[in-house]
Protein backbone atom coordinates (compact mmCIF):
# COMPACT_ATOMS: atom_id res chain seq x y z
CA UNK A 1 0.00 0.00 0.00
CA UNK A 2 1.29 3.47 -0.91
CA UNK A 3 2.09 5.74 2.05
CA UNK A 4 -0.11 8.75 2.68
CA UNK A 5 0.99 12.24 1.59
CA UNK A 6 1.50 13.07 5.26
CA UNK A 7 3.78 10.07 5.76
CA UNK A 8 5.73 10.92 2.62
CA UNK A 9 6.09 14.53 3.77
CA UNK A 10 7.35 13.51 7.20
CA UNK A 11 9.86 11.04 5.78
CA UNK A 12 11.08 13.60 3.22
CA UNK A 13 11.98 15.97 6.05
CA UNK A 14 13.29 13.32 8.43
CA UNK A 15 15.83 12.04 5.87
CA UNK A 16 18.01 15.19 5.86
CA UNK A 17 17.40 15.67 9.59
CA UNK A 18 18.75 12.19 10.31
CA UNK A 19 21.76 12.78 8.08
CA UNK A 20 22.47 16.09 9.79
CA UNK A 21 22.20 14.36 13.16
CA UNK A 22 24.35 11.32 12.39
CA UNK A 23 26.76 12.19 9.56
CA UNK A 24 26.61 15.95 8.99
CA UNK A 25 29.61 15.87 6.67
CA UNK A 26 27.51 13.96 4.12
CA UNK A 27 25.18 16.94 3.68
CA UNK A 28 26.78 19.87 1.87
CA UNK A 29 24.43 22.54 3.22
CA UNK A 30 22.27 20.83 5.87
CA UNK A 31 20.33 23.95 6.86
CA UNK A 32 19.27 24.63 3.29
CA UNK A 33 18.53 20.95 2.58
CA UNK A 34 16.27 20.64 5.63
CA UNK A 35 14.53 23.97 4.98
CA UNK A 36 13.85 23.05 1.34
CA UNK A 37 12.55 19.58 2.25
CA UNK A 38 10.21 21.09 4.87
CA UNK A 39 8.99 23.77 2.44
CA UNK A 40 8.22 21.16 -0.24
CA UNK A 41 6.48 18.93 2.28
CA UNK A 42 4.40 21.81 3.69
CA UNK A 43 3.17 22.69 0.21
CA UNK A 44 1.69 19.23 -0.30
CA UNK A 45 -1.65 17.75 0.69
CA UNK A 46 -1.03 17.43 4.41
CA UNK A 47 -3.24 18.23 7.41
CA UNK A 48 -3.06 21.78 8.72
CA UNK A 49 -1.48 20.79 12.03
CA UNK A 50 1.33 18.96 10.22
CA UNK A 51 1.75 21.84 7.77
CA UNK A 52 2.22 24.18 10.74
CA UNK A 53 5.00 21.99 12.19
CA UNK A 54 6.66 21.63 8.78
CA UNK A 55 6.66 25.43 8.40
CA UNK A 56 8.21 25.75 11.88
CA UNK A 57 10.95 23.32 10.84
CA UNK A 58 11.48 25.24 7.60
CA UNK A 59 11.79 28.51 9.51
CA UNK A 60 14.18 27.01 12.07
CA UNK A 61 16.60 26.06 9.30
CA UNK A 62 15.95 29.09 7.10
CA UNK A 63 19.25 30.65 8.10
CA UNK A 64 22.73 29.24 8.48
CA UNK A 65 23.28 27.79 11.94
CA UNK A 66 26.48 27.01 13.78
CA UNK A 67 27.11 23.38 14.67
CA UNK A 68 25.69 23.53 18.22
CA UNK A 69 22.58 25.43 17.15
CA UNK A 70 22.05 23.00 14.26
CA UNK A 71 22.29 19.97 16.56
CA UNK A 72 19.74 21.50 18.95
CA UNK A 73 17.42 22.45 16.07
CA UNK A 74 17.63 18.93 14.62
CA UNK A 75 16.68 17.39 17.97
CA UNK A 76 13.74 19.82 18.33
CA UNK A 77 12.55 19.19 14.76
CA UNK A 78 12.64 15.40 15.15
CA UNK A 79 10.72 15.70 18.43
CA UNK A 80 8.09 17.94 16.81
CA UNK A 81 7.59 15.44 13.97
CA UNK A 82 7.46 12.37 16.25
CA UNK A 83 3.72 12.57 17.08
CA UNK A 84 2.88 12.53 13.37
CA UNK A 85 4.73 9.24 12.93
CA UNK A 86 2.51 7.56 15.53
CA UNK A 87 0.37 4.88 13.81
CA UNK A 88 -2.73 6.31 15.52
CA UNK A 89 -2.17 9.73 13.95
CA UNK A 90 -3.91 8.79 10.68
CA UNK A 91 -6.99 7.54 12.53
CA UNK A 92 -7.11 10.71 14.65
CA UNK A 93 -6.71 12.91 11.57
CA UNK A 94 -9.49 11.09 9.71
CA UNK A 95 -11.80 11.35 12.73
CA UNK A 96 -11.64 15.15 12.64
CA UNK A 97 -14.40 17.25 11.18
CA UNK A 98 -14.01 18.00 7.46
CA UNK A 99 -14.01 21.70 8.41
CA UNK A 100 -10.35 21.42 9.44
CA UNK A 101 -9.39 20.78 5.81
CA UNK A 102 -7.87 23.74 4.02
CA UNK A 103 -10.20 25.21 1.41
CA UNK A 104 -13.31 23.51 2.73
CA UNK A 105 -15.97 25.98 3.72
CA UNK A 106 -19.04 25.52 5.91
CA UNK A 107 -21.40 24.83 2.99
CA UNK A 108 -19.23 22.07 1.54
CA UNK A 109 -18.72 20.60 5.02
CA UNK A 110 -22.49 20.54 5.48
CA UNK A 111 -22.95 18.78 2.11
CA UNK A 112 -20.39 16.17 3.08
CA UNK A 113 -22.06 15.68 6.45
CA UNK A 114 -25.41 15.01 4.73
CA UNK A 115 -23.66 12.29 2.73
CA UNK A 116 -22.27 10.75 5.89
CA UNK A 117 -18.71 11.93 5.37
Amino acid sequence: MKPSPATEAIEAVLAPLRLAATVPERVRDPDRAIAQAAARAASGAVPAELRKVLCEVRDAFGRELDEAARRAAVVRAIAKLAPFRDPDYAARALAQSPRVLAGLGPRRAEQLARRGL
